[in-house]
C-alpha cells in the first residue's frame, strides 16, 4: 500500500515544502492544473501565495463546439479561466505560451519560454504534471512536463538565452522544490476535505470542452479518486504528488 501515512515514502506536501511564497504552475492546457491540483492550489490562495498559472497550449482542439472562430474561442477560454479563478478568490496570475494544442511544435522553445518565465518570476516552486506517468500518451502532457523539469537544472546557466531584457535583469536565485501532479509516484500528500467542494465548483468553469455527461463522469471520477487516497492516509479526501528538488532531476541515483 504505498500511500500508507505512516510510511517514510510518503509525506505531508506542506511538511516537505516549508512555507510557500511563490509558486509557478505550468499546465499542458488551461484546465489541467485545477483538475489535478486544485485541492492543494486552492489551499495555496488562501493562504496568500503567489500563484502564476502558465498554460503551454492554446487549447483550441479540444473545444467541442465547431462554429466558433480561432478569436471567439481564444476569448471564451480565458473567460473560464477567469471565472474559475474568481473562486480563489482571484489570486491567480495568467500568463499563456500559446503552443497549436495537441500540435507539432519544437521542444527547444517551450522550454526557453518555461526559462524565461522562472527568471521573471522567481518562484519558490515549480509545480506541472509529470512526465513519466505511466501511459501517459498525450504529447503536450509529455513535453510540458519534461520541459519543465529540465527548465528547473538550466534556468541559472547565463548562456541559455530567452528574451534579453529578462535575462539582462536577471539575478541568481535558488528554485527549492519541482511538484509533479498527475504522478504515479507520489511522495507527498495534502488533505483536501476542506476545498474539495470548491476544486468542484472551479472545475465546473471549464465548459469548452466538456459535455455535460463527461464533466460528471470526471468530477465523480475526481472525488472517488480523492476518497480513495483519503481513505488510505487516514483523512476523507486527499491530493497526492511527486515534489523533487532541482538537484534530484539530473543523475540522482540515490532511492
Amino acid at each position: 500500500m504505498p500511500y500508507e501515512k505512516d510510511s517514510n515514502k510518503i509525506e505531508n506536501i506542506f511538511a516537505k515544502l516549508g512555507e510557500v511564497k511563490s509558486i509557478l504552475v505550468v499546465q499542458p492546457h488551461y484546465d489541467d492544473n485545477d483538475i489535478f491540483a486544485g485541492g492543494f492550489l486552492s489551499l495555496l490562495a488562501d493562504k496568500g501565495v503567489n500563484i502564476i498559472y502558465l498554460t503551454v497550449t492554446d487549447d483550441k482542439v479540444g473545444v467541442i463546439d465547431q462554429t466558433l472562430t480561432d478569436l471567439e474561442m481564444e476569448k471564451k477560454l480565458r473567460k473560464e479561466q477567469k471565472n474559475a479563478a474568481k473562486l480563489m478568490g482571484n489570486r491567480i496570475k495568467h500568463e499563456w505560451l500559446n503552443f497549436p494544442d495537441a500540435g507539432d511544435y519544437d521542444y527547444f522553445e517551450v522550454r526557453k519560454s518555461i526559462i524565461e518565465k522562472i527568471r521573471k518570476y522567481k518562484p519558490q516552486v515549480l509545480m506541472t504534471c509529470d512526465p513519466w506517468l505511466r501511459n501517459e500518451a498525450h504529447h503536450d502532457h509529455l513535453i510540458t512536463g519534461k520541459a519543465v523539469a529540465e527548465a528547473a537544472i538550466l534556468y541559472p546557466l547565463r548562456r541559455l538565452k530567452t528574451k534579453k531584457s529578462i535575462d539582462h535583469s536577471y539575478k541568481d536565485y535558488e528554485l527549492k522544490w519541482v511538484v509533479f501532479y498527475a504522478t504515479d509516484k507520489p511522495n507527498s500528500y495534502v488533505d483536501v476535505s476542506a476545498v474539495f467542494e470548491q476544486k468542484k465548483e472551479i472545475i465546473k468553469k471549464y465548459q469548452m470542452q466538456f459535455t455535460d455527461k463527461s464533466q460528471k463522469y470526471l468530477l465523480s471520477f475526481l472525488e472517488a479518486q480523492a476518497n480513495k487516497l483519503g481513505n488510505k492516509l487516514g483523512m476523507e479526501k486527499a491530493e497526492v504528488f511527486k515534489v523533487l528538488s532541482p538537484i534530484q532531476l539530473h543523475g540522482w541515483t540515490d532511492n
